[in-house]
């Protein structure tokens, strides 16, 4: 699997709403998307709907990870960075 995250953004924002790149390798069903957005929060589904997308209200360094485990029990996992100044 693998994660892209945006290219680092600076700009006079209340927030910004990022949607990251993905690519899942597996014939399997997802069973689990876990990811950390690196700014306190993150989000668990059983697909992928709605993992892949965020708000940030803050400006930082932010190390997002990803873990993705098939329906078969097989786990994958992924991470990028990414700096935000609003």
């Amino acid at each position: 699997m693998s994660l892209t995250c945006p290219p680092d953004a600076a700009g006079d924002w209340m927030h910004y709403d990022v949607l990251f790149g993905y690519r899942i390798d597996s014939v399997d069903p997802i069973a689990r998307v876990d990811i950390d957005y690196g700014d306190g929060s993150g989000f668990s589904n059983t697909s992928i709907d709605g993992v892949f997308e965020h708000r940030y209200t803050m400006s930082g360094r932010f190390e997002v990870q990803v873990a993705v485990m098939s329906s078969e029990g097989l786990a994958d996992s992924a991470g990028c960075a990414w700096r935000l100044s609003l």
